[in-house]
């Protein structure tokens, strides 16, 4: 069983691991390193997502919360941004297009229902400020009465498979 860190533990952990590997007979390093830790979820995350374009981590947990974070920034200390609507713990995460090709990010958990979230750019959110305008949730289904484990869209983003 992994052993858990506690955040004022966190700091003293080795940032770089010199890592031996073999590749066709021969011995490659390479070296795997920290590139930043995210700390803000209650409870245990479950799934993460990464918008490529847009530089966003979307990250899914047990809180019934959805965080996005910028990573695009030098330091992160939190999420730009939490996505609330779930009840239940949340196990999954994936993305998705748009007919009108806009990014989503689609999330289920143990509630059964589906959600279907519009990412907003961290530029259009104001970082302690009101947000209450916005509501990024785009669909709701109640797809089952069972948890959902894990959803998965197509490689061409037609469907989303749950």
């Amino acid at each position: 069983m992994p052993q858990e860190v506690k955040a004022e533990e966190e700091k003293d952990l080795p940032l770089k691991k010199e890592v031996q590997t073999k590749v066709k007979g021969e011995g490659v390093k390479c070296s795997l390193g920290k590139k930043m830790c995210l700390l803000s979820h209650m409870d245990s995350v479950r799934g993460l997502t990464y918008l490529e374009q847009e530089g966003i981590l979307a990250s899914v947990s047990e809180d019934c919360l959805v965080k996005l974070w910028n990573v695009k920034e030098e330091e992160i200390s939190e999420p730009y941004l939490t996505l609330r609507g779930h009840v239940d713990p949340i196990f999954s995460i994936c993305q998705a297009i748009s007919p009108d090709k806009e990014k989503l990010i689609c999330t289920a958990g143990s509630g059964g229902q589906v959600r279907v979230w519009q990412p907003p750019k961290p530029s259009n959110v104001i970082p302690y400020g009101p947000n209450e305008d916005k509501y990024y949730e785009v669909a709701c289904w109640n797809a089952h009465n069972e948890i959902i484990w894990q959803l998965l869209s197509h490689p061409n983003n037609v469907p989303l498979l749950y």
